[in-house]
């Protein structure tokens, strides 16, 4: 059952990308299934129709990227879905996580501790906000229209 909920996110045209340890590849048995998504009016609809249930509201990470947190589970896994304000925000996150080891491997050893994995996202979105808003700097410098 859980395989094909997966198989409906990913193939959903509101673009649910994989994200945790999953995505990082440093899932165990045990992981659950997380995925992120741009919040639009009809995610919830969406999420709603397969008996997603909310289980947080925005406040999880000071950056205030998430709105919101949706879970499904069964006898088998967990599938977790965060609603952020942009979730390709998230994805260059996780990417920066995959191509660096210690980044991977200090997420892995704080499994287990909520407190210290929020500390850790809300340094790196706080990092890729920096970095974010510099990129859009240097693009209205450049004259480019590019938007972040």
């Amino acid at each position: 059952m859980s395989a094909i909920l997966r198989s409906v996110l990913e193939a959903s045209p509101l673009g649910f990308k994989l994200a945790g340890s999953r995505a990082l590849g440093c899932a165990d048995p045990a992981s659950d299934w997380d995925y992120v998504v741009t919040g639009k009016t009809n995610v919830l609809g969406f999420l709603y129709g397969l008996g997603f249930k909310e289980i947080s509201k925005s406040g999880a990470y000071e950056s205030d990227v998430v709105i919101s947190v949706y879970e499904l589970k069964n006898a088998d896994e967990t599938i977790q879905v965060s609603i952020e304000k942009d979730a390709q925000f998230k994805e260059r996150i996780i990417q920066a996580m995959r191509e660096s080891d210690e980044l991977r491997d200090f997420d892995k050893a704080l499994r287990g501790n909520k407190d210290a994995r929020d500390a850790l996202w809300t340094a790196l979105y706080r990092l890729a906000g920096w970095q974010r808003k510099t990129q859009c700097d240097t693009c209205k410098r450049a004259g480019d229209d590019i938007e972040f």
